[in-house]
């Protein structure tokens, strides 16, 4: 296991361009979920790079954000043990949450 339950930050920097290829490669993107605050500054770092105003964004589980030229960007905390096993996320306020991304999203009705 990572220090702190986290990878690290030479970690996210190798897996940087992964994120920012496929994000390129996705044109029809309108969402990104982020599984926690790790994710959502891995977002930002490539926002950034994109040359994008990220200053005020924070992390809050369950929010949304709207970043010019991105697609809208959802946090939610990571599924991980220690969230799940502490009630943090549940199954429910999961499922919940995706329901909501895809209502937002489903332009079909």
């Amino acid at each position: 296991m990572p220090p702190s339950n986290l990878p690290s930050i030479k970690e996210m920097h190798n897996c940087a361009p992964y994120l920012w290829n496929e994000i390129k490669l996705l044109k029809n993107i309108t969402c990104v979920l982020v599984l926690g605050r790790f994710a959502l500054n891995a977002f930002l770092w490539y926002a950034k790079q994109e040359g994008k105003n990220v200053q005020g964004v924070r992390f809050q589980h369950g929010g949304k954000v709207k970043i010019d030229g991105l697609p809208e960007l959802y946090m939610c905390y990571h599924p991980s043990p220690q969230n799940t096993n502490t009630g943090r996320l549940t199954l429910l306020n999961m499922i919940r949450f995706l329901e909501r991304i895809w209502k937002d999203h489903n332009h079909s009705g």
